[in-house]
Parts: structure tokens; C-alpha cells; sequence
């Protein structure tokens, strides 16, 4: 954000308790002045909202404005004017104040009320919308029915009488426009993009109220906020572009490079698309993270967008990306003093969580982001103030969702219902970036989806059968069913033994391994979410030095290996699954075209290990496999014809298993009410925010003390808790890095294995003996039948 100083008329007003020698600026209709805190948010609210896109900004000016004046209304009351004066706290400090003998002071619901009454002249009352950002601009969006039922019926204290007339008494402009003509088509929903609208409006407040309580109180941290140059994302394609440059002149260019070369410009030349969504098939291999980062770049300056959103479901990668795209960027931070890449996840190492780090992810203020898939998607369903004061920042984006055939199919509605709204209400451009493109056009067996003609390939349809002829690199056959003894005579046959065995379960992965182990010379290594994620970043260095060094190796993984980790073995096994984890897996075959010959990848059904019943979207997408398998045993796997069939089968399983798309009925939970003064009472925010996630909640994190350095942190922890502290950010950060996710049916059989727990029971560790934490394995299987395995880790 651009932060220009404000004119500031210095004040006392202790009269009304508002705020004490904040700055007075004069309100909309020119009436009178208005009190600093109020105005600060109002100023700053003005800036945040010069991001949006230029035919938005009008409209939602006034409404912004109008939340930002009206926000703390309650706090004229006598009663909160009382507490402010006996206990000389700052008013700014709390959603409600104790008095004497525990009775709370409500000061937000006052403005809400006003809203809703004031602005309700209309058959649909749009202050009814503002009521929900100001109820909820401490506690968080409420549910409609305990907000206008409920809460509104409740007793508040008098501040009519003693707030300034002229600040609550403008006029209701007419309702904020937020979608075009174009966007009425039958593949809305007119209640989920309200409330988009509505969870938007609350950022703007609940950013503002930040920061404009950030600058009266703390002038360090306000100083501390970047203030980017208007070209900034010039720059940085600039670097970017010099950085390609170099690795595309080199001499003796591989077939391969040469083709990640084309990709590039292609992507380049397409930078002045007009907004809208966009598909990017590349094979694995193509080098299309750094493709779509130079289209992105290219595009956002063509349609003056503020940003590049980059989001990926794995947080297994996302350190390697964010990574890459930091040392390009490097010499920008240098010269800025200030970091231009924002990478934000709950696993971030805590030597990269600066404290302007901190601050910038507060509001995704930087000019690109790198995010999980949960972080991006949880923030847009949540109804929390720290969570969504960043979302006025994901319009008027570049936002690519990297392997977005991993969408999660159990919300696979309310998500690219969210995306749409980007798309067509927010400005936002959108790219879909995988090997095997899901299939997300609007059918009617498919009714969520995308209109036909809307999603568009960005390199074009010739240029991608080029490509598919052209990085063919491996050959797929079809093992049928093998039980672990045969899987490992069919590897002896090999001239080349090294090979990469991906599984399905952690169980099977640990079972695989000790067969190995006993039966192999073979350098042989485990991967699995199992081994905390310091383990996993070594067993794929040893890999890598291995392979470089022409050493048998033999690594069994599991689904952790497939995305984004650039590796390659001349041999993969797949046990069954869905397509696109087949061409993932063939992502890791020959991966540079390094070989004179093709890979090889075997896929194969396992006998020992079949799927179990809780892992459904597994079971559905390798039924969908087996399907076009049995239909046609000689299918080339990769073709994207394929890939299109599967995606279909696949979807149309997982439509029964998952309601529809939408297991937690999120969508349901945002209809609007048609009947008459009810239309916007019905929105349930509270229990969105509850029902929408991504990753299940029947887990727990437990740190394994392996190592000094986890012992260390141990002993941190334990001093922490004797004096009833809690642990900053950087070492829960630090806490992650040594932590498994361990589901509820081992959580009490572990409680007999050392277990302690720290700060509130919020911190778990657990004394690792061979019995239950191998230092190949990881955590091992306590149970009979461990299923275990998480694909998305926030």
C-alpha cells in the first residue's frame, strides 16, 4: 500500500472517549468533524481501496466509508466513555470493556443496529450488509439469525446522545455493484457472491481498523510497512526475464531445454489476454512454474493489476518455489531493502519470519505471494478479523493455482464457486497450471463448472499436441495385480536398479521398505508424511546425491514425492490410483530426457495393501483409472483425451460420495432468504468458517525430540511453561519443523509412550523409542490398520 502521511487537526476528546490527540478530519457531507480514530480508518480505508479495480472503486468507497465511520459507534456511551476514564486504557484495545462487577460494555453491535436500521429503508436493507462487517469486526462475521434475532433484541447503552449527529446521519447510497452483466449466468450463485461481497467489505474495515489503530499506537510498526513503487512488478519481470535469458542461451541446450524455452515465450507472448481464466497444460518437466511467474508478471502489468498470487497444494514444494523465486528477486530486496517474494504458510522456517515478514503477511501487502492452497481457501471461507484483513488484497491478481487438479473434490463446489467470484467481481485473472488438466467445464452431469468458451488454453491447442508429442520422455505399462514378493522380482529383472516405488499408505510405504531392506545391496530410502518434514528435506538430498553419483538406489514414498520435487529415476512403480497421480509419478521418470531411451513406469495393483474404505477420494479416482483401464488396456495414460475421461468418471464418483461437491454444505449455509426485509439474514458466517476445511480435524501434531536441536527446543518450551508463556511464532515454526500428524486412533495409544504436553495441552512431544519412531520410517503403525496419510498439511 502506498501510504501517504494524512492532514491531521490534532484534538483532545475526552468528551466522547473516541480517541486522544488523534487527528480530525471533516465528515462526507462536509457538516461538521469527525473523531480521529473513525477518520484514521477512513483515511486508510480510501487507500486500501484505490487496489481495487478502477470500475470499483466508486461504489464501494461510500460503503467502506460509511463501516469505517460508523464501526465504533458504541464507544460514545457513557458507560464505555466510564471504563476508558477509571482504568486510562486506550479505547482501541478491546471488542467489549468489564465494568464493576463483571458486566461487559457492547460497543459494536451499536453500529451494526444503525446500519441495518438506517440504511434499511429498501425492500432488501443493504445496511443489513454493513451490519454484519461492524458486529463483527472484533469477534469475527456472525451468524445471521443470532445477529438480527438475537443480538439486536438485546439491551445496548445510549450513544445517540452523545455522538456527533452529523457522523451517522448521511444518506444510504444506492447498493454496491460489484459484478457486470456478464456475470448473470446460470452457473452463479447470487447468495455465495453476497456474501464474498460482504467478506470483502469486512477486510477493507478490519485492515483499516488495524492500521489505523497501528498508527496512534505503534509508529515503529507503521514505519516498518513497505510502500512499493508503482512499477514494482515491472522490475521484477525484468529480473525474472534476464534470469530466464541466461538459462536459455547456454550452449548445448538439451531437447528438453530447448522445449522449456518455447513454453516460456509462449507464455510471454499471451501476456496481453484480457482478464479472465485461463488453462496452462504443461508436461511435467516443461518448466512451468517459471512460464506462468513471466505471463503472470507480463499480464498483471498489461491490465494494471496490483499483484501475483501463487498457490500450491503441497507444502512439500512450496519451500522449494518460493525458494527459486527469492533468489531471482534478490537483487529487488537489496535494492528496496525489503522482501518482494511473500511466502505465507503455517510451516514457514523461522529464520524467513522477519518481523517486516510478519507484518506484510498480516495483509498480503507484496507484490508476489506464495501460498498453500489451504491458507488461499480458508481465508476466503473464514469469518475471522486477523484471517480476512487480507483478502481486499487478492483482487485485481494474477492468481495461478499450481497442480490444480488437486482442488479438493469433497469442496470442490464452494471453491470454484470462490474462483468465479475472483474472476468475475474482483478483477482477477486466473490460470490453472498442471500435466493433467481437470475437467472443469459446465455440464450437466457437471453443473458447477465453468460455462463453455470460458476456459481458455493460454499456449493454444496446436501448440500443446506439440508439445505432448514432443516430451514423451517415458513408457507406461500395465503390471496388473502383484503382491509384494512379485513387485520385487519384477524390479530384479531391471538391468538398471535404481527405481522410485510410490505407494499409496504410509503402511504399505514402512511394509515396502523392511521387504527391501531384507532382500536388496540397494541403497534403500523411505518418504513418507510419517518422518517430520526436517527427515524428509534429508532422505531427498540423499537421493538426489545418490543419483548423481550413479548409485543403486531404491526409494519408496508416498504421494509426498509426486509434486514439484525435481528428481529422476530411470524406473517408477505406481501402485493404482487416479491418472493424474500417474503422470505425476511419470514427472519423476527420465524427467530431463537425460536417458537415450524412454523410462519406465509400471503401474500396478497391489494385493497386500488394498485401498481402505476412509480414504474415498483415492478409491474413486483409481476406480476411474481401472474403468478407462478395462475399456482400453492399451490407453496412452498421458494423452490428454485420457486425462479429459478421467477427470469425468472421476468427478461423477466423488458426486455421490460428497454430496454434490460440497460435503459440509457450505453453500447452503450461504442462500439468501427471498422472503421480503429477510433477504440478507440468513447468511451462517460463523459456520462457514467452521465447516470449510481442508484438511480433516481428527488429527494432532506431535513434535518428535530426534535430534539435539528438537531437545533444545524442548527445554525452550519447557521455560516457557513454568512461567506461563507461550511460545512466539518463530518457535512454533521451529516446533513444525519436527512435528508428524498423528490421527485420533493413535493419540491414546501413544499417551503410554512418553507423551508430554506443554502450554496448555496445545503442544504435545513425544520421546521417540524403536518402538514407535524409526529414524527410516518415521512414526510406526501402533495399530493393525493405519491408513494414515495426509496430502494437504497446512
Amino acid at each position: 500500500m502506498n501510504d501517504e502521511n494524512p492532514p491531521i487537526a490534532h484534538r483532545k476528546w475526552l468528551d466522547n472517549g473516541i480517541c486522544v490527540d488523534e487527528p480530525l478530519y471533516t465528515c462526507p457531507n462536509d457538516k461538521g468533524k469527525i473523531p480521529g480514530h473513525l477518520n484514521m480508518v477512513r483515511y486508510y480505508a480510501g487507500q486500501l481501496i484505490k487496489e481495487l479495480p478502477a470500475s470499483l472503486r466508486g461504489a464501494w468507497l461510500y460503503w467502506v466509508e460509511a463501516a469505517a465511520l460508523w464501526h465504533d459507534l458504541g464507544k460514545f456511551s457513557l458507560e464505555f466513555q466510564k471504563y476508558i476514564k477509571d482504568k486510562q486504557i486506550s479505547p482501541h484495545s478491546t471488542e467489549t470493556v468489564e465494568l464493576n462487577g463483571g458486566k461487559k460494555v457492547d460497543h459494536s453491535t451499536a453500529g451494526a443496529k444503525h446500519a441495518s436500521t438506517h440504511w434499511g429503508t429498501s425492500k432488501a436493507s443493504y445496511g443489513d450488509m454493513l451490519a454484519y462487517i461492524i458486529a463483527g469486526h472484533h469477534a469475527g462475521l456472525p451468524n445471521g439469525p443470532d445477529l438480527f434475532f438475537e443480538r439486536f433484541h438485546k439491551k445496548i447503552p445510549d450513544w445517540e446522545s452523545y455522538a456527533p449527529a452529523d457522523l451517522y446521519s448521511f444518506t444510504e447510497p444506492s447498493p454496491p455493484r460489484l459484478w457486470h452483466e456478464k456475470s448473470h449466468t446460470p452457473d452463479r450463485n447470487l447468495g455465495f457472491a453476497v456474501a464474498m461481497q460482504i467478506r470483502m467489505l469486512f477486510s477493507f474495515l478490519t485492515d483499516s481498523d488495524f492500521l489505523g489503530t497501528e498508527h496512534f499506537m505503534c509508529q515503529e510498526k507503521r514505519d516498518m510497512r513497505p510502500s512499493w513503487p508503482q512499477n514494482i512488478l515491472a522490475q521484477m519481470s525484468l529480473r525474472l526475464e534476464a534470469h530466464l535469458g541466461n538459462m536459455e542461451s547456454a550452449r548445448n541446450l538439451t531437447p528438453i531445454q530447448r522445449l522449456r524455452r518455447e513454453i516460456h515465450h509462449q507464455c510471454l507472448s499471451r501476456a496481453q489476454v484480457p482478464q479472465g481464466i485461463y488453462q496452462l497444460n504443461v508436461p511435467t518437466g516443461g518448466g512451468k512454474t517459471l512460464s506462468s511467474l513471466s505471463f503472470a508478471l507480463a499480464h498483471a502489468q498489461h491490465c494494471h493489476m496490483s499483484r501475483v498470487i501463487y498457490v500450491i497444494p503441497f507444502t512439500s514444494i512450496i519451500d522449494q518455489t518460493a525458494k527459486t523465486f527469492r533468489e531471482i528477486m534478490a537483487p529487488l530486496d537489496e535494492k528496496f531493502g525489503m522482501e518482494c517474494v511473500l511466502e505465507h504458510h503455517s510451516n514457514l522456517a523461522a529464520d524467513k519470519d522477519t518481523e517486516r515478514v510478519r507484518l506484510m503477511s498480516e495483509n498480503w501487502d507484496a507484490p508476489l505471494i506464495v501460498t498453500t492452497s489451504v491458507q488461499f481457501f480458508e481465508s476466503l471461507f473464514s469469518n475471522k478479523p486477523s484471517v480476512c484483513r487480507k483478502l481486499h488484497n487478492i483482487t485485481n491478481s494474477v492468481i495461478i493455482f499450481d497442480e490444480a487438479q488437486n482442488l479438493p473434490s469433497h469442496l470442490l463446489a464452494p471453491c470454484l464457486e470462490a474462483m468465479k467470484t475472483l474472476e468475475k467481481d474482483y478483477g482477477c485473472t486466473l490460470v490453472l497450471c498442471t500435466a493433467t488438466q481437470p475437467t472443469l467445464e459446465h455440464k450437466k452431469e457437471f453443473p458447477i463448472g465453468w460455462p463453455a468458451g470460458e476456459l481458455t488454453s493460454l499456449l493454444g491447442n496446436d501448440f500443446e499436441r506439440r508439445l505432448e508429442n514432443a516430451m514423451q520422455r517415458v513408457t507406461i505399462q500395465h503390471l496388473g495385480r502383484m503382491d509384494q514378493n512379485a513387485l520385487i522380482r519384477h524390479w530384479n529383472t531391471l538391468p538398471d536398479q535404481s527405481a522410485l516405488f510410490i505407494v499409496n499408505t504410509t503402511r504399505e510405504a514402512q511394509f515396502l521398505f523392511d521387504a527391501f531392506s531384507s532382500q536388496s545391496a540397494s541403497h534403500i530410502l523411505h518418504l513418507s508424511a510419517r518422518l517430520c518434514p526436517i527427515h524428509r528435506e534429508k532422505v531427498i538430498q540423499t537421493a538426489k546425491q545418490k543419483l548423481e553419483q550413479g548409485k543403486n538406489i531404491i526409494l519408496i514414498a508416498t504421494r509426498v514425492i509426486e509434486a514439484g520435487i525435481d528428481i529422476s529415476f530411470p524406473t517408477v512403480y505406481r501402485a493404482c490410483a487416479g491418472i493424474d497421480s500417474i503422470a505425476q509419478a511419470a514427472g519423476r521418470c527420465n524427467r530431463h530426457g537425460e536417458r537415450e531411451g524412454k523410462g519406465l513406469v509400471f503401474v500396478y495393483e497391489s494385493t497386500d495393501f488394498p485401498l481402505p474404505d476412509i480414504l474415498d477420494d483415492l478409491r474413486a479416482s483409481a476406480s476411474a483409472t481401472r474403468e478407462i483401464l478395462a475399456q482400453e488396456p492399451e490407453a496412452a495414460l498421458l494423452s490428454p483425451e485420457i486425462s479429459n475421461r478421467f477427470f469425468r468418471i472421476y468427478y461423477n464418483n466423488r458426486k455421490n460420495q460428497t454430496n454434490l461437491w460440497d460435503s459440509k454444505n457450505i453453500r447452503e449455509m450461504a442462500l439468501l432468504n427471498p422472503v421480503s426485509e429477510k433477504v440478507f439474514k440468513s447468511l451462517r458466517f460463523k459456520d462457514i468458517n467452521k465447516s470449510f476445511k481442508m484438511i480433516p480435524d481428527a488429527s494432532h501434531s506431535v513434535m518428535i525430540t530426534i535430534d539435539p536441536e528438537a531437545c533444545h527446543i524442548r527445554e525452550r518450551l519447557k521455560i516457557l511453561d513454568s512461567q506461563g508463556l507461550y511460545p512466539n511464532k518463530s518457535l512454533r515454526r521451529e516446533i513444525q519443523r519436527y512435528s508428524v500428524q498423528i490421527y485420533d486412533r493413535e493419540w491414546v495409544a501413544l499417551q503410554k509412550h512418553g507423551m508430554e504436553s506443554y502450554i496448555d495441552g496445545t503442544i504435545n512431544i513425544l520421546h521417540p523409542s524403536p518402538s514407535v519412531y524409526d529414524e527410516h520410517k518415521g512414526i510406526l503403525s501402533l495399530q493393525q490398520s493405519d491408513p494414515a496419510y495426509i496430502g494437504f498439511i497446512c
